[in-house]
């Protein structure tokens, strides 16, 4: 996974996902470009208070906070030791 970009100014926003095809092969490549305004903060801040006011789960919750901790602390240990980090 490779995360490019500050948007606005600094240029688009980038995802690269990569995904083993075999060893000693090239990865399978995902290009997802985000060159739009972000506005998530603003959606999700909106999806949980619609979900607080209305007595329903929000879409997210602390079992997909852990796996979002998960990837991030790969990514920073991927980029600390050069080496690819798989999550279990």
């Amino acid at each position: 996974m490779q995360i490019n970009g500050l948007g606005k100014s600094y240029g688009a926003e980038t995802l690269i996902l990569g995904t083993e095809v075999g060893q000693g092969r090239a990865p399978k490549q995902q290009v997802f470009e985000f060159a739009s305004e972000d506005i998530s903060w603003k959606d999700e801040w909106l999806e949980f208070r619609q979900a607080v006011l209305l007595g329903k789960q929000p879409l997210a919750n602390a079992g997909d906070n852990l796996e979002v901790s998960k990837a991030l602390e790969a990514l920073y240990k991927s980029a600390k030791l050069g080496k690819i980090i798989n999550i279990n």
